[in-house]
């Protein structure tokens, strides 16, 4: 490993030392279990729905609304609310799995709506895409 001075770094115990310019510095090395089991699992599964929605999102993009999946010929739309139902029924079960406030939940999402209603309201009327 090297040093921002260009010289190497060893390390001996938990202690970075470079022979060049002196510079040591304390590592912490922290023993950590990867938690693994359902938790896991239902992260796991969240973020590839919320991956494929991306994809869904990124295709309309490029191809707008009216597109089609190019592996399957269904709309994109359609693929999207495909996407949007898998990506909220893993999020449900994250609230309940980590046993999440299901009411704060819904009033910040009245807040986002709030919100982006005030955003949309700079542009003009009548703006579809």
């Amino acid at each position: 490993m090297k040093c921002k001075c260009g010289g190497t770094v060893t390390v001996k115990d938990q202690l970075l030392d470079c022979d060049r310019c002196g510079i040591g510095a304390v590592i912490q090395i922290n023993p950590w279990e990867p938690v693994s089991g359902k938790l896991l699992r239902r992260l796991g599964k969240t973020s590839e729905e919320l991956g494929e929605l991306s994809a869904v999102v990124g295709r309309m993009i490029i191809q707008g609304p009216g597109g089609t999946d190019p592996s399957s010929g269904r709309l994109n739309t359609d693929r999207l609310a495909d996407e949007i139902a898998d990506v909220y029924a893993q999020l449900g079960l994250l609230v309940v799995d980590l046993a999440l406030d299901s009411n704060y939940i819904s009033d910040r999402i009245q807040l986002k709506k709030a919100s982006m209603a005030v955003w949309e309201a700079h542009f003009p009327e009548g703006e579809q895409q």
